[in-house]
């Protein structure tokens, strides 16, 4: 997890993606390369699966800030597993909050992690995952003020989901159609 970069090369390079295990262990382990929410998490629940941790993908739509834009479902790939009677947020492909697991129940309670103060937030029928915002940026992209001195919670890394199981077939359409595009917005590479 620490040597696999989040990116979406593969987007702008009009590769067919192929959420497979074979495609994705080729592509991420041989070849060495990094992938989006639907590559890593894919890989990532296979792995997991392999070593006896069953778990279930779920849909989410991201929502950003600055600028304000707010994802459709299925524009994020997330995964849970079932652990000692807990069920554990293990989302790989999305920010700093990969590197240790986030307990997921009905409290909205913080969980702090050495990378940082995480919750998961329930609205309606809906969750949300959220971070703690280190830095504070503005609209125009420039670092405001410290976490340390901002008490709310920022919705500048976040996203929303649902609890309704998905298979990998279901984000066929994130891969290549409508959805797909939004990958297009920006060009990712992050380490």
């Amino acid at each position: 997890m620490l040597s696999v970069p989040f990116e979406n090369l593969s987007v702008f390079g009009k590769e067919n993606i192929i959420l497979s295990k074979d495609w994705l262990f080729d592509k991420i382990v041989q070849r060495h390369r990094g992938g989006f929410c639907c590559e890593l998490n894919t890989l990532y629940s296979l792995l997991l699966d392999y070593f006896g941790f069953r778990g279930k993908l779920y849909a989410g739509a991201v929502f950003n800030r600055y600028p304000e834009r707010k994802g459709i479902l299925f524009d994020h790939m997330l995964f849970m597993i079932n652990f000692e009677d807990d069920l554990w947020l293990t989302d790989v492909a999305f920010g700093d909050s990969s590197l240790t697991p986030l307990r997921f129940s009905d409290s909205s309670d913080p969980q702090e992690r050495e990378s940082g103060i995480y919750r998961i937030r329930k609205d309606g029928e809906e969750y949300w995952y959220e971070e703690k915002a280190k830095v504070v940026v503005n609209e125009f992209g420039h670092e405001e003020q410290s976490a340390s001195t901002h008490d709310e919670w920022e919705a500048s890394h976040s996203y929303k989901f649902d609890l309704i199981p998905r298979t990998r077939e279901d984000f066929n359409d994130m891969l290549y159609g409508a959805p797909y595009w939004t990958l297009l917005r920006t060009f990712l590479i992050r380490a």
